[in-house]
């Protein structure tokens, strides 16, 4: 899988982003509240392209490949 699948990992039940502890429902949540995708990124210390790429994971449902499981 390209995107998401290279950038987030499960850290007990809570999706992180990869090399941190921040969860993904933080940036959702941000992002939901209007905050644009480039002050979201700078807040969390995370690129823009680490978070268009968890979106369209997050869009493709946080489905793996099999073999990723």
């Amino acid at each position: 899988m390209s995107g998401g699948g290279k950038r987030t990992r499960k850290a007990g039940s809570v999706w992180v982003f990869r090399g941190t502890d921040i969860p993904l429902a933080d940036v959702f949540i941000s992002l939901e509240e209007g905050h644009p995708v480039g002050e979201v990124a700078q807040g969390f210390g995370l690129t823009r392209e680490q978070i268009k790429a968890v979106l369209q994971f997050a869009a493709q449902g946080f489905v793996f490949p099999a073999s990723t499981r």
